[in-house]
């Protein structure tokens, strides 16, 4: 949880480090005042900084002290200890400090640099719940040379001038998080903004450009790639294509475009899961199908018409459309139905409907990371999915919400 600058300052040992930031930033503190860990000298020190009247240093001082609260947990403090793995005396003086708000504010002054990469990565760790995963079945050591993280850089500030109008300026950075697992952190100017703010007591219009931030982790072990972007999929497609092509060195986008990510054929069978009963689901079945012909030249959509929630559509075509089968048409979506047993006072049972596609996308009609991980288990005992594998979540309500 974000903490104000005082809460920052207050719970800060009162030390060199502190006051070095103080020298640093150019606030005056008396000659007789003693630097000794109390919680006298704390409150005297914030005292200090809200009877500055250079309004300008003040909000500097503040900001720079509220921001340090995003590290002061424990992803922070791992964040802070990864990006200086290849630096022995900055991780030696990390180790030495009392307290991750102490860190993080030390290497502000000390590595800003590290400091940002520090937060980049904490905040892809504190957020990869909502990272896309892909497989791009590549498997090699990405080239981390500077001229290829500036022609990602120029790939992608293109793409973001054409898209938004916006990404004139980029900084990136490439970083070995653990053996065979590199992350690509980017930051990209995003159009100017016009804001009301106060400045020595007066409200005036400032302009200013905020950032876009780009995430993306990927194993030269496995060949899988996560990515968090704030857009859609053409912005996920656009950095993987960069990254797969500047740092994989791999340029035709056939040579590592992967196959269709779920294999819904599985699902001909039924969906049988016997661990959904033990997650309160009492039935289970394939309410509609979306087929593509082999030729790919039509697209037919089958949907169990009976509400009885025991008639499957799959148990149906393999009645009356057994040539569907035979032929092998590939099942580009698919509907389930799950239904829990009714609530007690109320009639009829729960129904919870999800639609799954084969690039692995799955419609809710809410987010529910629960659902999701148990819906993840039955696919993979089902065989649709494999281990590594993750579904990309999206909220809807039906067939029609789904890019198959």
């Amino acid at each position: 949880m974000l903490m104000t600058w005082a809460d920052v300052l207050l719970d800060l040992p009162v030390d060199g480090v502190l006051r070095q930031f103080f020298e640093q930033e150019g606030l005056s503190v008396p000659s007789t005042f003693e630097w000794v860990d109390t919680t006298v000298a704390s409150r005297k020190l914030m005292q200090l900084v809200l009877n500055d009247k250079d309004s300008a240093l003040r909000d500097r001082v503040t900001t720079k002290l509220a921001a340090c609260s995003r590290l002061d947990h424990l992803k922070g403090r791992q964040a802070m200890f990864e990006v200086a793995t290849s630096l022995p005396h900055v991780r030696s003086s990390l180790a030495h400090l009392r307290s991750d708000l102490q860190r993080a504010l030390w290497l502000s002054m000390d590595q800003p640099v590290l400091y940002e990469q520090a937060n980049e990565l904490c905040h892809f760790d504190m957020f990869e719940d909502l990272a896309q995963q892909f497989d791009l079945g590549i498997k090699a050591v990405p080239d981390t040379a500077d001229h290829a993280v500036q022609a990602l850089e120029s790939e992608l500030s293109d793409f973001y001038l054409r898209k938004r109008n916006a990404g004139q300026a980029c900084v990136s950075f490439i970083h070995e998080r653990e053996n065979g697992v590199y992350f690509l952190g980017l930051r990209l100017k995003d159009l100017s903004s016009l804001r009301l703010e106060f400045e020595d007591g007066h409200c005036i219009r400032r302009e200013s450009n905020p950032c876009i931030s780009l995430s993306l982790e990927y194993s030269s072990h496995t060949g899988v790639a996560r990515t968090l972007v704030q857009d859609g999929v053409e912005f996920h497609q656009a950095l993987l294509k960069a990254f797969v092509k500047h740092h994989l060195k791999v340029s035709d986008p056939m040579d590592w475009l992967p196959p269709p990510t779920l294999d819904l054929s599985k699902l001909m069978l039924g969906f049988v899961v016997p661990t959904a009963v033990a997650d309160g689901f009492n039935m289970m079945r394939v309410r509609t199908l979306t087929l593509i012909s082999p030729d790919h030249q039509l697209r037919v959509d089958c949907c169990a018409l009976e509400n009885d929630g025991e008639t499957c559509v799959t148990s149906l075509l393999n009645d009356k459309m057994p040539e569907v089968v035979e032929q092998g048409w590939m099942i580009s979506a698919a509907q389930i139905d799950l239904y829990r047993p009714p609530i007690i006072g109320r009639i009829g049972e729960q129904i919870v409907t999800v639609v799954l596609t084969r690039r692995g996308r799955l419609n809710l009609p809410r987010f529910d990371r629960v659902l999701q991980t148990q819906l993840e288990g039955y696919l993979l005992a089902a065989g649709v999915m494999h281990p590594n594998q993750t579904l990309s979540v999206i909220e809807g309500s039906g067939m029609e919400d789904v890019d198959a």
